[in-house]
């Protein structure tokens, strides 16, 4: 690796600290996903399965997943006091804007690592053939070394982080489209149990 290394150039710095902030982003948000989806659908399910039956002692079933997203979600409404159906739409609606920026959190950070880490890549590039070209023959080919080095090494973290970026993109669709879905069930039977207190 130090041989690699030291054929990588100046610009394998810059790439060191790039694939650092990769990896940190990448496993904060690994272990978001992790802890949401280890639990998260069955503590949805038992929360509509309550509010047919009881729609405040929906509240009780959500007590054992109040730190995931969904779950905030459908718990909003609940917590006013005897909402109006246009309320408790707000409320929900409300709710899974706020939880749809926290799962986007860290994306920033992979964005920029993405479009950096190839640029930075391709800079070696240059400098390695300028390297070359302002070399004699036999220093030529750690001039090539350098550019060829440096462009891998950018474009493996690219490649890594945007594999990684498009997991987390398909989990927040998943995970919006469960509070979209739940969000609009909940808000069915609470508009059922109003019309059944309002005739």
């Amino acid at each position: 690796m130090g041989e690699g290394w030291q054929a990588g150039g100046v610009i394998m710095l810059p790439l060191l600290g790039l694939s650092v902030l990769a990896v940190a982003g990448i496993g904060e948000r690994v272990c978001f996903w992790l802890a949401i989806y280890a639990q998260e659908s069955q503590v949805v399910g038992r929360i509509l399965l309550s509010a047919r039956e009881d729609l405040w002692g929906a509240l009780q079933a959500a007590q054992l997943g109040r730190n995931l997203p969904a779950v905030r979600v459908l718990t909003a409404p609940l917590l006013l006091e005897t909402p109006t159906p246009e309320l408790f739409h707000l409320a929900l609606k409300h709710g899974a804007e706020r939880e749809l920026i926290g799962m986007q959190r860290g994306d920033r950070l992979l964005e920029w690592v993405m479009v950096m880490a190839p640029l930075l890549g391709m800079i070696g590039s240059v400098l390695g053939l300028m390297a070359a070209a302002q070399e004699t023959t036999s220093l030529e080919a750690k001039g090539l070394m350098t550019a060829l080095t440096s462009t891998i090494f950018g474009l493996g973290i690219a490649t890594v982080t945007v594999a990684f970026y498009k997991i987390f993109q398909a989990l927040q669709t998943d995970q919006w489209r469960l509070i979209h879905l739940s969000s609009n069930e909940l808000e069915l039977i609470y508009r059922q149990y109003w019309q059944r207190i309002h005739p």
